[in-house]
């Protein structure tokens, strides 16, 4: 019989390793997780990665082993927060923007605390947001990180605080994002002219008022 070559003494090595490093995670790592905070589906993925790393040293492949390797961002932990999805399998949770504190919209895959407080500070200066697509406006966001969380997001537009167009200031009106100080002081002297806005027809009146505008700003105008 053959002694081993000193390769394969050295591959003999690295698999006793492997299998002391994957025995240690089994036994000491449950013990030391926080129960309760979704750490079970994380581990379950890691033990798959050291399976297959086994499978590659032993030179068998993967897909004879049909072992799933998790794609990348599919387990990760934020702090104390540990979210798990597959695309096969994916948990269903939905974020209503005009309610959730930073806290909740940072559930969201790809928003930090300093993305969430930039989503909430925008939502206070609108009023609410009446579309999921306004988020886009928040600064920072791009379309690839928008589309990221879409499928998780909502608004209540029951929540929208509106502008009494006919008692607010030309200071109060320009606080809005949609609305220019010019525009709000062209609001406050077409009431002082003709009278009161009723409708979102007058607004169209109203000088410096353009379409978009009109179609941005309506959603957050009291006409009585």
């Amino acid at each position: 019989m053959n002694r081993p070559t000193k390769g394969q003494w050295r591959g003999y090595l690295v698999l006793c390793t492997i299998l002391v490093i994957a025995l240690a995670i089994l036994v000491f790592w449950p013990l030391a997780a926080p129960a309760g905070n979704g750490n079970d589906e994380c581990m379950d993925s890691q033990f798959v990665s050291i399976k297959n790393a086994i499978a590659m040293f032993e030179g068998d492949s993967l897909d004879s082993k049909e072992v799933y390797l998790p794609e990348k961002g599919e387990c990760r932990s934020d702090g104390n927060h540990f979210e798990y999805s597959t695309s096969k399998n994916q948990r269903k949770f939905v974020v209503e923007l005009n309610s959730a504190d930073t806290m909740e919209l940072q559930l969201l895959y790809g928003i930090g605390p300093a993305f969430a407080r930039r989503i909430v500070k925008y939502r206070a200066l609108l009023g609410g947001y009446i579309r999921c697509e306004q988020l886009m406006e928040v600064y920072g966001m791009d379309r690839e990180r928008y589309d990221g969380i879409a499928a998780h997001i909502s608004v209540d537009t029951t929540l929208i605080k509106r502008i009494p167009v006919n008692a607010a200031t030309a200071s109060e009106l320009s606080r809005h994002p949609y609305l220019d100080y010019y525009q709000a002081k062209a609001i406050v002297n077409y009431r002082r002219q003709v009278g009161p806005i009723l409708n979102v027809q007058d607004l169209y009146k109203v000088t410096l008022m353009d379409s978009t505008t009109v179609t941005k700003i309506k959603g957050y105008i009291q006409f009585k």
